[in-house]
């Protein structure tokens, strides 16, 4: 650096007899420069918050941000020195058009742009609905059937049965016109029955007649059956025209009816039972019908057997030992009888756990029982009993004497 001379001698002398030395420049002021990403943002109509990166030349840089636009705000971080980042939040518009606005940092400028909101959609449409026809009657075999739903376009409904016999086949739902189709089933019954559905909030009714019986006559034949003591069936012929209805039950557990208690028309009517060895049995079949006659019934008489024992008390010493006794039967009535297959099967059973039956169980027709009674170790008597069907037979044991 070269020294400056002033036009006064006495003055430099007077600098350097002060030890000074030749004056030095300021040091000079570091020049700032400052970048931001993005350079925008865009947001929706329902605002939100968004972040701007400042990248700056020195750390010693200060940059602040601010803003015009009273719908955007800027956070205490939108100021800073050096490198960083400030958040901003941008409020919903309730405006349909786009706005704009500018943020500045520094000499740099950040742009936010919001789009508009939708319009306001159109208000759904008025709907009210008809239904033609509103009612409807149908037959008892039943059938098909349809409903025109009235509406304007857009308004929706949908449709439901109250009865499990009118079945909605198409149509449970729709927008707009439509078509509702049911179907109802056959009916046995003889007074009307009614029916509904609803559809778009209103209600159908559908009337079903029921069977005329006024030309209906019935008949039954044969009435009255007498199998003997084997499994078997009996059958039973119901007269009357078609449509006609009728019905079918048994009082007695012991014999069953094949087919459904329900029925329409001429048909048979089969009783079916198991073998029989206990005493005869009697049971009523009760056919049934819409008419002042009201029905019929048919009578099941199955064979059974009598049984009688060559005794029906048998002692026995405290040792105990062998016994044995006949079984003697019978079929009722006596023209069930006959064969060996036909006769009637039994056994004998005891719930004492001190006689053991020793014959093979069951038997068929005559025939012994034969058991053994085991010994009686204490002083006091004892008593059992064994059964044959109706028949029992007591076995009484004297107690051992001291």
């Amino acid at each position: 650096m070269r020294c400056r001379h002033f036009a006064a001698p006495v003055l430099i002398v007077l600098l350097i007899a002060t030890g000074a030395g030749c004056a030095r420049s300021p040091a000079p002021t570091p020049v700032c420069t400052l970048t931001i990403a993005p350079a925008s943002h865009a947001l929706p109509a329902d605002g939100g918050t968004r972040t701007v990166t400042v990248t700056a030349s020195s750390a010693s840089c200060a940059w602040t941000a601010t803003t015009a636009a009273g719908w955007i705000g800027l956070t205490p971080t939108s100021s800073g020195t050096g490198s960083g980042s400030f958040d901003y939040t941008v409020a919903a518009t309730p405006e349909t058009t786009q706005r704009s606005a500018t943020i500045l940092i520094g000499e740099q400028t950040h742009t936010v742009t919001q789009a508009g909101r939708d319009a306001d959609p159109p208000p759904p449409p008025v709907c009210s609905y008809t239904l033609t026809p509103d009612d409807a009657t149908v037959g008892a075999a039943g059938g098909t059937g349809a409903v025109q739903v009235g509406t304007a376009s857009g308004c929706a409904w949908t449709a439901l049965s109250s009865d499990t016999w009118l079945a909605i086949e198409d149509g449970s739902t729709g927008s707009g016109p439509g078509v509702v189709r049911y179907r109802a089933a056959a009916y046995d019954g003889t007074t009307r029955r009614t029916g509904t559905m609803t559809i778009a909030g209103r209600t159908f009714t559908l009337t079903q007649d029921g069977i005329d019986t006024s030309t209906c006559s019935y008949s039954v034949s044969p009435v009255t059956f007498d199998p003997c003591l084997l499994a078997g069936s009996v059958t039973t012929q119901v007269q009357t025209t078609a449509n006609c209805p009728w019905t079918v039950t048994s009082t007695a557990p012991w014999l069953s009816i094949d087919g459904a208690a329900a029925r329409t028309g001429a048909g048979d009517v089969r009783m079916t039972f198991p073998s029989n060895y206990a005493a005869p049995r009697e049971g009523v079949i009760e056919i049934r019908w819409p008419t002042t006659t009201a029905g019929q019934n048919v009578r099941v008489a199955q064979a059974g057997c009598l049984y009688a024992t060559s005794a029906s008390t048998m002692a026995v010493a405290a040792a105990g030992g062998a016994l044995t006794f006949d079984v003697l039967q019978q079929a009722m009535p006596n023209s069930c009888g006959g064969p060996l297959q036909d006769a009637c099967v039994w056994s004998a059973t005891t719930g004492a756990s001190w006689i053991t039956i020793t014959s093979t169980m069951p038997k068929r027709g005559d025939a012994s029982v034969a058991l053994t009674v085991a010994p009686n170790t204490t002083a006091q008597a004892r008593a059992a009993t064994i059964v044959v069907q109706d028949r029992v037979v007591t076995i009484e044991q004297a107690g051992t004497v001291p």
